[in-house]
Order: structure tokens, then sequence, then C-alpha cells
């Protein structure tokens, strides 16, 4: 029995150490500069980020160089990939191709792990768009999150308001499918996968899918992806 707990302590040393080496490894590559936060005199409602806390994720740059259990936040309306460092709140200046978190439990609520990544540019490039895999295999399903923002009253008087909105869209990729917007109907999903449209059509009506929903889209994609070529 000592021996077995000897074992667990030891194993769990040698895993902490790797994970604080990959972080020591992205604090010293990382190419970070300290982010500084300008005192606002308006009400915010709404948030620009994914997750509105720091949460471990592994972090994938555009030439595959990985770094796991970092501390991280993605500002979805202006694209920067957050990183703690001692404490302070740094900025990611490598060029960031995906960001996986684990499940996180933020405000009583339990999340599935998340994939966050880009299509064709780093995530944190100027003016790129991030997509949340969804699906993958033959084709992808991603969702594109986008924050954007308007001020209420006038800026810098007592009284204004910025309030963040968040738009989601479904879109398909990969195959003979270039990046396609697919919006929630069966007829839009079997258009898209029209290769297949008589099994797809099979499984929807077998199912009972309306396809009006995340869930059911992702259902639909995964049968796909399970058929063969």
């Amino acid at each position: 029995m000592k021996y077995f707990l000897l074992t667990i302590v030891f194993g769990n040393l040698v895993l902490n150490a790797d994970l604080l080496a990959q972080q020591s490894a992205y604090f010293n590559d990382g190419e970070g500069k300290q982010l500084y936060f300008a005192k606002v005199d308006y009400a915010v409602e709404g948030s620009p980020y994914y997750y509105d806390d720091y949460y471990p994720a592994d972090i994938i740059l555009t030439n595959g160089a990985t770094y796991k259990n970092i501390p991280v936040k993605i500002n979805l309306q202006n694209g920067n990939v957050q990183y703690k460092k001692d404490g302070e709140e740094m900025l990611a200046l490598l060029p960031v191709k995906s960001v996986s978190f684990g499940i996180v439990i933020e405000n009583n609520q339990t999340h599935a792990p998340v994939r966050l990544t880009s299509i064709g540019t780093a995530m944190n490039e100027n003016g790129s768009v991030i997509y949340q895999l969804l699906d993958s295999g033959k084709v992808q399903l991603y969702k594109r999150i986008k924050v954007s923002y308007k001020d209420v009253g006038t800026y810098g008087q007592a009284g204004m308001t910025r309030i963040y909105e968040k738009s989601e869209q479904l879109f398909l990729f990969g195959g003979s499918i270039s990046l396609q917007k697919l919006d929630k109907n069966k007829k839009a999903i079997l258009e898209l996968l029209a290769d297949k449209r008589a099994a797809i059509e099979n499984y929807i009506d077998q199912h009972k899918i309306d396809c009006h929903s995340e869930n059911d889209i992702k259902a639909v994609v995964n049968y796909y992806n399970s058929l063969g070529s």
C-alpha cells in the first residue's frame, strides 16, 4: 500500500513538474507584453470575453508549438489572447492558432471542453475571426462568435453605458465545401451535405430532428462524419 501511494505521489509530482515546465517555456517564449487597463467612467453590460475569468488552457501556435495548462482569457471583441504570468495580465504576441479549454465551472455552470480557433490566420491577428470547433471529421462544423459593442449616452459623460452584444453563426468547412454559412434548417444542411443527401435525410426523419438548434445540427454533422466515403 505504501509503495502504491508513493507511486501515485511520484507520478503527480512528475506530471506537475511537466506542466510547470511547459508554462515556463511559454512564458519565456511568449513574447507577451503586460496589459494596462484604463479606468473607465461608464457602466458596462455584457462582456467581450469568452469566459470572464482566466482558466487553464492548451495553446497551439501557428508554427505547431504547443503549451499546456496556461491561464488564458480570450477577448472576442478584439481577438486578444490574454494570459497570466506571476499574477500579471499579459497580452500574447506570438501568433496563436487555437486555444483549448477543459471543463470550466463559471457562475455555477459547468461548461464542456471547448476549442477556439481561426481559419487561415492567427486568432490574435488584427481583424481575424474566432470560431468554436463543434465537430470534426470529413467536414468541420464551426460556430463563428463575434462580439461588438454600442455606447448608449454621450461618451465621457455620466450615465453612459457600453453594451456588449454577441452574435453566433454556424459554418461548414472541409472536403469539397469551402467555408460556407449554415443556417439552422433542414433544407440548408441537406444542400451542403448533398453527397450523402439520402442517408442524411433518412437520419433526420428517423430521429425526428427539426434542425432548428445547434445541438440538432451537431448531431447531423456528426452522423455525416461517421459515414464512409
